[in-house]
């Protein structure tokens, strides 16, 4: 399937767009090396600060760059799964989620600090593209399958969504926001 980033330039041409990765097979593939973003960084998941690279960089450009639609993808808490287990009872699991939740306020917290904030309209969609469990995932298991979405902003009403959306409900939800 498309890149959400290629119905965006289809639809809205003008609106400038940011993707910040950190797994190659996603940043080659469907993001065409970066040729989708108007803006396009990617740090390897394998270096000790991949995520923290990643996250430095978008702090940065939201400070200083007007962009419309970003995409953040960070690997650190699928490495900690695969290397210790998808479990909260695995403490460098449990870190991992603890430093990318660290990453996501500060992230939002440069949203917050543009000096156009108060008249932007800025929706944040988190989500994950699959859970785990063990040391895997990829099967057509709830384990597997059932991802947390949080949507920050926008015209969203506080509280839980029914019915229960999934991952192919983010790109639809980002798409209406940006009309």
């Amino acid at each position: 399937h498309p890149y959400w980033f290629a119905f965006l330039d289809e639809a809205a041409p003008e609106l400038k767009t940011a993707a910040y990765h950190t797994w190659a097979p996603m940043y080659d593939v469907p993001l065409g090396g970066g040729d989708l973003a108007d803006i396009a960084v990617f740090h390897d998941y394998t270096s000790d600060d991949g995520d923290a690279r990643t996250t430095t960089q978008l702090q940065l450009d939201l400070m200083t760059t007007d962009v419309d639609a970003v995409v953040w993808m960070l690997s650190d808490l699928d490495t900690a799964g695969h290397s210790h287990g998808f479990s909260p009872d695995v403490s460098q699991y449990v870190e991992a989620m603890e430093d990318i939740d660290t990453q996501i306020g500060s992230v939002l917290a440069a949203i917050e600090s543009r000096d156009s904030a108060a008249d932007e309209d800025w929706m944040v969609i988190v989500s994950t593209d699959h859970a785990g469990s063990g040391y895997g995932h990829g099967s057509n298991i709830p384990e597997h399958r059932l991802v947390p979405i949080f949507i920050w902003g926008g015209d969203v009403v506080p509280g839980p969504i029914w019915p229960s959306p999934n991952t192919v409900s983010v790109v639809p939800t980002a798409l209406a926001h940006l009309g």
